[in-house]
């Protein structure tokens, strides 16, 4: 009985191959039925009964929608156009077959596209057996073969559960690459999971399933070692199944605007607030760890949503690599939402998201963004904490960039997101004509959320799970919904419409109010198709901390089992450093510190929770403290150049009895900046107010210098004293580090000095950048040597000078006091003796000398060698007078080759040796008398050549 199955699923595949079926017309009834066709878009969004076959067009689509439950009562569905199937996690779509009916089929046709997501489907398939005598074949025509039969179309199923059927999935005339059914359960189905008629090429993507048990797809093995799967059949990958039953997506939460900042050069989701810390703290404490299953993903906010959506198509496609796992589930706050959108209705979008829940986006976007994107304004009331510290921070990067205000950073950085997040319907009112003008006319333009809402782009969104949670507070009037406008002026701000009175300090400022979550209107965060709408009564900073739970279990069908508490931040105070300085905190009352170590270079103190420092090495600087306590706060600051610095003490309160309108208490506490050098402030933070502190705070001023100056090259060649001087202007100088003597050499040295007034405060300077060389350079001559060379050489000059500490900064070599080349001809130089010196001299002033004495001489060779040298040279000027110099110089060089045998020889009595050598000589000096006058008289041998020669010839002449 174990090898029947396998037997039936091979007949049945014979059956389809040989015996082709036509499975528009597969359904046989007692008699006739009409069958209900559809020719355009349709939902179904309320349970149904299918009793008569169902004819899906080509070019029509049918949705499904979640929740729904479709029972196969006698009917069937057949896809020539597309069919989407929109179950989510928490409402799947259920296919089922009525109690008394047969099994029923829903067949995918050629270029047909079935889309299924969470779908729960049981009662399908074929039940194939054998009746009569009739063969397997008349039941094969007479039925369809699988659940979901596909016949040549597209088949996409996700997170589906397959259970009951007698065969859930079959595949004829189909090619591999257009199937794909991940992340799904099939269980307990009579006769077959999966049938793929394909036994060769490609295999049908079926990974990532649940088989029924943690080993795969069951399979009996025969006694001879023969294995079948006991309900697969074909060539399917099914590969990477899941072990257990159930499981769970990785997730990545992505912030808002303003919801990512530098740490030390790293971007980080929210800080400062720490929005997303619940969403983070549940999900890390129920079943998610963080890096493996659990992701952020923070982002340059000021830039296009477009390009963060393809730096989030490559972060998915780390976390599926990571993974092993083809889908993430997103969760995404206010903009963020709007991200991942441009991402899922992208043209490069990979079918990697599962679940998507935004949290306050607006889809349509918000009319407070106006107020920026045209006037470089936020609201003039109800502004929360959040809001205030926005403008706070936008004014604050705006002056420490180099723009002149918002409006400025805004347009012409430009930041992109603020305009990506105008509203793309009719919201500004015309006070003039006394009309709401219709959105584009007079309008500022979104391209890129006209373009995401678009009825070709948003259908792209069906392809994932979409629960939109949108913020709806009690207040119906909690929300900028339209702005009444005037025209003015101004050529640069408020081109579309000035808000009406927007800059008195009392009245309405030109707005109107209506409901939605403080930040975006009810209308934009809703007007969006999703499967869930879910409205909640929290304002639009809230919602990811105060949602947490929901977002939980929207993911996962199940609350979590640990649960966070929520923590409200109703007051921050900011310290907004305005350059050159860097800073440090200290909360007195506790001595716990934020900022920079001065005391140690490259580290940070972040000793207060939830403290925000950007870091110093940032070209802008600030930090906040969240909840802070009432008590002073020392800040310290280091100048990192000569000039002005202020820093700006912000305190932002939440008003207990309006938490919509924030209180605001800023000091500003400036000073003149010296490189390196420390200085004490102190503000007291008291209620809802910040209070600059009198009294000898101020920590004395100190300077140290170096009191000799250093070369033209920043080095000294001796001892150096650096000396150090303090004033206090209020309690006065106590003491203060004596001259210290630096002796040792390096470059680069420093020497600090502590000063301390009256009061205790203190105050350090370094003096840096000290250079110090007191040993001279070293020279190496390799060439030439101290001894006698031939008139007739090539001399080559080599030498080396280097200076291990400061470095050479000359060198200088001369040979007979005349700079040199590469090499000397010593043809060209008198007899005797010649010098050869280098000096080198380093950076800080050193300098040494090195001297080779070397002498030339003349042999009869060598003036052989320089006559024929010396024609080349053009000093004798005719071959005729050379040949006739050779001639002479040669016999002369025979005779004094005699000599030198006669001075040798023993043959010869020594009296006659003696004589015919004295002869010899005679006739040799003579010879060489003969030379040097005709030399000299010689107008075709000209000097040099003409002195050299001379004087060579009267060298080698012998004495008498």
């Amino acid at each position: 009985m174990k090898l029947f199955r396998p037997i039936c699923l091979f007949v049945i595949l014979a059956v389809s191959i040989f015996y082709p079926i036509s499975f528009s017309n597969v359904f046989v009834y007692s008699q006739e039925v009409e069958t209900e066709e559809i020719v355009e878009y349709e939902e179904w969004t309320a349970d149904r009964s299918v009793s008569n076959p169902v004819h899906i067009m080509p070019g029509a689509t049918l949705v499904i929608k979640n929740g729904i439950t479709i029972t196969f009562d006698n009917g069937g569905i057949d896809i020539e156009g597309n069919m989407i199937v929109s179950g989510t996690l928490k409402e799947p779509v259920i296919f089922q077959k009525a109690e008394a009916s047969q099994n029923y089929s829903i067949a995918v046709e050629g270029g047909a596209k079935l889309l299924m997501r969470n779908v729960d489907m049981s009662g399908s398939g074929l039940d194939v057996y054998i009746t009569g005598n009739k063969p397997i074949i008349n039941r094969a025509m007479a039925s369809y073969i699988g659940g979901i039969q596909v016949n040549g179309g597209w088949l996409d199923a996700q997170g589906c559960n397959f259970h009951d059927n007698d065969v859930a999935i079959s595949i004829i005339n189909q090619d591999a690459e257009k199937i794909r059914v991940n992340r799904s359960k099939f269980s307990n189905n009579n006769l077959a999971d999966v049938f793929f008629q394909n036994r060769f090429g490609t295999q049908a993507d079926f990974k990532y399933n649940w088989w029924g048990n943690s080993s795969g797809p069951p399979k009996t093995c025969s006694a001879s070692g023969i294995c079948y799967f006991d309900k697969m059949e074909g060539r399917i990958d099914y590969s990477d199944w899941l072990t257990t039953e159930n499981f769970i997506d990785p997730v990545i939460i992505i912030p808002g605007i303003m919801g990512s900042f530098d740490v030390f050069g790293e971007k980080k989701i929210d800080p400062i607030f720490g929005s997303y810390n619940g969403l983070l703290e549940v999900f890390g404490e129920n079943d998610y760890i963080s890096g493996q299953n659990l992701f952020t993903f923070p982002y340059e906010w000021r830039d296009s949503n477009v390009e963060n959506a393809k730096l989030l198509g490559d972060k998915i496609g780390e976390i599926k690599l990571l993974n092993n796992w083809p889908k993430v589930d997103i969760v995404a706050h206010s903009m963020g939402g709007l991200l991942a959108r441009e991402y899922i209705e992208s043209e490069y979008y990979l079918n990697d998201i599962d679940q998507l829940i935004t949290l306050g986006t607006p889809h349509n976007g918000a009319p407070k963004d106006y107020l920026v994107w045209e006037g470089g304004k936020l609201a003039k009331s109800k502004i929360d904490i959040f809001g205030m510290f926005i403008e706070d921070f936008f004014r604050w990067e705006a002056t420490e960039k180099g723009f002149s205000d918002i409006f400025d950073y805004v347009r012409n950085r430009p930041m992109e997101s603020v305009r990506e997040l105008l509203p793309t319907y009719d919201y500004l009112f015309d006070t003039e004509n006394g009309q709401l003008r219709g959105y584009p006319n007079n309008y500022p333009i979104n391209d890129f959320l006209v373009n995401l809402n678009s009825s070709a782009r948003i259908l792209n969104m069906k392809n994932v799970e979409f629960n939109n949670i949108v913020g709806n507070l009690d207040d119906p009037s909690s929300t900028i919904s339209k702005i009444n406008v005037v025209s003015i002026s101004d050529e640069t701000l408020w081109e579309h419409g000035y808000p009406k009175n927007f800059d008195d300090i009392f009245g309405e400022h030109g707005l109107e109010y209506g409901s939605g979550d403080g930040t975006v209107p009810i209308f934009s965060a809703s007007n969006i198709v999703a499967d869930e709408t879910i409205p909640s009564n929290f304002k639009h900073s809230d919602l990811p901390a105060k949602e947490v739970d929901r977002v939980y279990e929207l993911l996962n069908n199940k609350p979590p089992e640990k649960k966070s508490v929520f923590e409200k931040i109703s007051d921050i105070v900011a310290f907004f450093v305005f350059s050159p300085i860097d800073i440090q905190v200290v909360e007195t009352n506790t001595g716990r510190r934020v900022g920079k170590d001065f005391d140690h270079p490259g580290q940070i103190f972040n000793e207060i929770g939830g403290a925000y420092y950007t870091g110093y090495e940032t070209a802008s600087e600030f930090l906040t403290i969240p909840n802070p306590e009432d008590g002073e706060y020392k800040i310290f600051t280091q100048g990192t150049e000569d000039g002005e610095y202020k820093v700006e003490v912000t305190k932002i309160s939440e008003d207990p009895v309006n938490p919509d309108n924030a209180i605001e208490s800023t000091v500003i506490l400036e000073g003149s900046a010296t490189t390196g050098q420390l200085e004490e402030k102190s503000a007291l933070v008291s209620g809802d107010e910040i209070i600059i502190e009198m009294g000898d705070a101020i920590p004395p001023t100190i300077t140290g210098w170096v009191t000799t100056s250093p070369n033209a090259n920043g080095w000294y060649n001796g001892d150096v004293i650096v000396h150090f001087d303090a004033t206090d202007a209020d309690s006065g100088v106590v003491s203060v580090t004596p001259d210290i003597i630096i002796s040792t050499e390096g470059a680069g040295q420093s020497a600090s000095g502590t000063a301390i007034d009256n009061a205790g405060n203190t105050a350090s300077t370094t003096v840096s950048g000290i250079n110090i060389d007191k040993t001279r350079p070293d020279i190496n001559i390799a060439s030439p040597e101290d001894k006698n060379y031939l008139n007739d050489q090539i001399l080559n000059f080599s030498y080396t000078a280097s200076d291990a500490i400061s470095g050479i900064v000359s060198e200088e070599a001369l040979f007979d006091s005349q700079p040199v080349g590469e090499s000397a001809d010593l043809s060209l130089l008198g007899l005797g003796e010649h010098n050869f010196i280098v000096t080198a001299t380093d950076r800080a002033g050193n300098q040494n000398q090195q001297e080779v004495a070397l002498k030339t001489s003349a042999s009869i060779y060598s003036i052989i060698n320089n006559t024929n040298h010396y024609h080349t040279l053009g000093f004798i000027k005719t071959d005729r007078e050379k040949q006739f110099l050779l001639k002479n110089l040669k016999i002369t060089a025979s005779a004094i080759g005699l000599i030198n045998v006669l001075s040798k020889t023993s043959a010869i009595s020594p009296a006659w040796r003696e004589y015919l050598k004295n002869q010899l000589i005679r006739a040799v000096n003579r010879q060489i008398d003969f030379l040097v006058a005709y030399i000299n008289k010689n107008a075709s041998i000209i000097n040099p050549a003409k002195n050299l020669l001379a004087e060579s010839l009267r060298s080698i002449k012998f004495l008498q």
